[in-house]
């Protein structure tokens, strides 16, 4: 399966190089997950190779990303303090936590 997604991954890692700050990738190899230095969180569908949703969820840079293990929610953890939880379907927020840097460690841990 990496093969088969492996040129849209290096493509969008690419693309982002310079603003990329966190990405995640699904277990089954099928949503890709990448946050950027402008406060932008991006999901892609890689069997369809197209961007599901992009939006700004923090005012700073986006420190990293994670899914949950099912899968239908993202976290996302910001310079700005705040953890988002996304769901994965449409990209809105679920949830908002605003904390310390162990929020973020959790986030980096989270799973």
């Amino acid at each position: 399966l990496w093969n088969l997604h492996g040129e849209t991954v290096l493509s969008l890692i690419r693309k982002h190089a310079d603003q990329l700050c966190g990405c995640a990738m699904t277990d089954d190899y099928s949503r890709f997950l990448i946050g950027l230095n402008n406060g932008r969180v991006a999901l892609w569908d890689l069997n369809r190779r197209q961007e599901v949703w992009a939006l700004a969820h923090h005012s700073g840079r986006v420190n990293a990303v994670a899914f949950s293990r099912e899968r239908d929610v993202c976290a996302t953890a910001g310079g700005d303090g705040r953890v988002c939880l996304l769901y994965a379907r449409n990209g809105k927020q679920k949830d908002v936590v605003s904390g310390s840097e162990e929020a973020l460690l959790k986030v980096l841990r989270w799973r």
